[in-house]
């Protein structure tokens, strides 16, 4: 890791009155705890191809290709 990004990760840990190690375990921890939402979409397969609008295309030239 740069030296840079890890000076910056000193001076947040000790602004948060934690260490570097303890600072990372926390950011950890909240990231971990965070609520993952499942993408919805799926796979469309060929035949769906040029079904639905699009922007600047069209059922015919998307069929087409």
């Amino acid at each position: 890791m740069p030296i840079d990004k890890v000076a910056a990760i000193e001076r947040r840990a000790s602004d948060s009155g934690l260490d570097r190690t303890n600072y990372l375990l926390k950011l950890i921890e909240k990231d971990l705890a965070r609520q993952v939402t499942k993408s919805k979409r799926k796979f469309a397969s060929g035949h769906l191809l040029g079904r639905f609008p699009a922007k600047n295309s069209s059922n015919v030239r998307a069929r087409a290709k």
